[in-house]
């Protein structure tokens, strides 16, 4: 981030793990850690870094998403645009679980790499052919003026998705239950948002969602 100082920024995580390991050496519970990324052009390289560092650090988990384009200008990031830039990804992805496999947390255990594998040359068009989508039916989005999202894809491309109602006129459980909520639940690769979405996951990497 722009005015960040990485250095403190890494002090900071390493002081918060050490809070977190002492607490549950006293018995009290085990909070994992997360680095949450965004994959694009301008970092794709320093990726296996990051889990190099996550093991170092004690961070127990590397996850991430490829970029949502929505601009002219990100383009340029997109990962998945072309041929080129998915083999470029996909050599990434052998240097991460290179870098996994070699660097261990301090109890031997792997880092945890999630949304980090290889992509087909389709993936131009679709992430994933057969990914679900890991929020429907698990979580959802609530704006400030509280109007319900069913995700967390930018504002302009969830609208499409339909109007499910707001938490100041209908309760939660309402808009969950609701016919257009579960419709989508059941038929959302039907709608183009959802058939290009960068989130969707591959079904052996999926837990547990379900409308």
């Amino acid at each position: 981030m722009i005015g960040s100082n990485f250095e403190k920024r890494v002090e900071n995580v390493r002081d918060f793990i050490a809070v977190r390991d002492a607490v549950a050496a006293k018995g009290g519970n085990y909070c994992r850690v997360t680095f949450q990324l965004t994959f694009m052009q301008i970092g794709l390289e320093e990726i296996p870094d990051v889990i190099r560092l996550a093991a170092s650090l004690g961070v127990n988990r590397v996850k991430g998403h490829h970029l949502w384009v929505f601009t002219e200008e990100m383009k340029q990031e997109n990962l998945r645009k072309d041929k080129q830039s998915i083999e470029e990804w996909n050599y990434i992805v052998e240097k991460a679980h290179e870098m996994a496999d070699e660097y261990r947390l301090p109890s031997g255990e792997k880092v945890l790499l999630e949304n980090i594998y290889k992509l087909e040359e389709s993936a131009t068009g679709e992430l994933v052919s057969d990914g679900i989508c890991p929020f429907l039916g698990e979580e959802a989005w609530v704006s400030a003026e509280g109007k319900f999202g069913p995700c967390c894809a930018p504002n302009e491309q969830r609208n499409k998705l339909g109007d499910f109602g707001n938490l100041k006129e209908n309760s939660i459980h309402e808009i969950w239950t609701g016919e257009k909520y579960q419709d989508l639940c059941k038929n959302y690769l039907q709608h183009t948002v959802c058939k290009g979405c960068n989130m969707r996951k591959k079904k052996e990497e999926l837990v547990g969602a379900s409308c």
